[in-house]
């Protein structure tokens, strides 16, 4: 939670708080400093049990009120109660909710910022908005988790903006759910319970202020947070309620800010009708991603709520075959390859574009001394660059690659390492060439037992684990095994709430193949 959470009607802050530093509402909970504050109620910075620092959000009301289930404090109790059971690491966590005198309290994760303060820093720089490699790891991650409350659980989240998207190490995770409501209820037949005051004009989609949601509403409000943040330019321009209205269900959006290969994309986004739009956030962030041109015939159906994203994806565009999709990733590096492939990052010339995500990318690159490299860039990094420095610097180990941090420009992480090429899985795959079935039992064994060792010892000296192991992890240089990304995932992932790399348990990192 962080400064702008609780906006009034007109999107304004006010000034005034109802509560004061050192109040306890909460027995162990101590009041520390104000947040924001707005038409509903204030956000508290606070000190919870055991020293901790929490959000806590104040959500005005009364008895009468509560009892009747009604005003706004009952209707954003009704509103947790759909995602209180929720987790993701791309969700803000709600930790305690109580209802105190007629007030509701709600204890949450505290966040170090959200997107619309980091769009005013980076507009403070003379940028325009947030740069777009940024902007899109950001935007998958908040893609993600809407995808699993609309998909799996039925929900929309109805309130996506940049201030509900905090930042916590770097992360972004989804925030404020006083607005959510089940579209599936909708669908059947009832009207939802949302008051249009309730609603944030500037990003509602169009059937919102027609009385009624669609399992695309969310979608069509992260693709103007998407145009916000990238150009500092809104698709909208009303000055009021009344007419964003008016523009949202009537008008089309100005596009012109955009770069020319996104405004395609954009616009299918933020077309009227919800079965226009993409199938789902995830669908249309990899769009952007990929700079691909959606086909205007094509026309999405509904599918089954249980279909993950990537089947949906499947089933919306028929003509995206496997062959065709192998074609679109190739293009995502050839486009990221071509902007960079001429840079050069503190004296090193970047040559071969090895893998790419939206999160990193991995070079091949020549050091001012001419000696062969692999260069790791990690996007959307915004802070504690010298404390992972330090941190790095200090891990001291036979197996491993010798990394070291490079200056480069902010929101990003460059990291630097002795290319070894040949890795445990270059070898299955020599052993299956001759015929094996796999690497020899005891020449694995010598492999395993030297990883084995050199984990243990690094595990009891520094207290930080690989967490991201893997055939292509486990290096051969001259036979003998090295460990590569050792640090990475705990020093950089984890700090957020994340699994490795951003993934979610059980699934191979983006950048590497399904086999690996």
């Amino acid at each position: 939670m962080n400064a702008s959470d609780v906006l009034d009607q007109s999107g304004s802050e006010t000034t005034r708080f109802a509560k004061s530093p050192d109040l306890e509402p909460i027995p162990g909970y101590r009041l520390l400093e104000p947040l924001g504050s707005g038409g509903f109620g204030e956000v508290w910075k606070c000190e919870a049990p055991g020293g901790l620092l929490k959000a806590i959000k104040f959500v005005q009301g009364s008895r009468s009120a509560l009892d009747a289930g009604c005003g706004p404090a009952e209707e954003e109790l009704q509103a947790i109660q759909h995602v209180k059971a929720i987790r993701h690491p791309f969700l803000l966590s709600i930790e305690r909710v109580e209802c105190i005198d007629g007030e509701l309290v709600i204890v949450l994760e505290l966040a170090d910022k959200n997107l619309q303060d980091l769009l005013a820093e980076y507009r403070d720089r003379g940028q325009p908005g947030i740069p777009r490699h940024e902007l899109l790891g950001y935007l998958h991650e908040a893609a993600e988790a809407l995808d699993l409350m609309n998909i799996h659980h039925g929900l929309q989240h109805l309130d996506i903006k940049p201030r509900n998207l905090f930042l916590v190490y770097n992360h972004v995770k989804v925030g404020d759910f006083g607005l959510v409501n089940s579209f599936k209820v909708v669908g059947g037949g009832a009207t939802p319970k949302l008051q249009l005051g309730a609603i944030t004009p500037l990003y509602a989609a169009p059937e919102i202020f027609q009385g009624t949601i669609s399992a695309r509403s969310d979608q069509y409000s992260l693709a103007i947070v998407y145009q916000e943040l990238l150009t500092g330019r809104l698709p909208f321009q009303g000055k009021n309620s009344r007419q964003l209205l008016m523009q949202h269900t009537g008008m089309e959006p100005d596009l012109q800010a955009l770069p020319p290969s996104d405004r395609a994309t954009v616009g299918r986004a933020l077309a009227k009708d919800p079965a226009k739009r993409f199938a789902c956030c995830t669908d249309f962030v990899e769009a952007l991603a990929t700079a691909r041109t959606p086909p205007e015939s094509v026309v999405v159906t509904a599918e089954p709520a249980a279909n993950p994203p990537r089947q949906r994806r499947a089933a919306e565009d028929v003509r995206e075959t496997p062959s065709n999709k192998a074609g679109t990733t190739e293009a995502v590096a050839s486009r990221r390859s071509s902007s960079l492939r001429e840079e050069t990052i503190a004296g090193h010339q970047l040559l071969r574009c090895l893998r790419s995500s939206p999160r990193e990318e991995v070079w091949e690159a020549r050091a001012p001394n001419g000696t062969s490299k692999e260069l790791r860039i990690i996007f959307g990094f915004n802070g504690r660059a010298a404390e992972f420095s330090a941190r790095l610097k200090s891990l001291r180990h036979p197996a491993l690659v010798p990394t070291e941090l490079l200056d480069s420009e902010p929101g990003r992480l460059v990291l630097v390492a002795d290319a070894i090429p040949r890795s445990l899985r270059d070898r299955l795959q020599e052993c299956q060439a001759q015929g094996l079935a796999g690497i020899p039992r005891a020449e694995l064994i010598d492999y395993v037992r030297g990883a084995a060792e050199a984990l243990d010892a690094l595990s009891r000296e520094y207290s930080v684990q690989h967490l991201a192991l893997n055939p292509r992890t486990l290096l051969l240089d001259n036979d003998c095994l090295r460990l590569a990304d050792f640090g990475l995932a705990q020093l950089v992932w984890l700090p957020a709430g994340n699994h490795p790399r951003g993934e979610t348990a059980g699934t191979p990192p983006r950048n590497y193949p399904a086999d690996s």
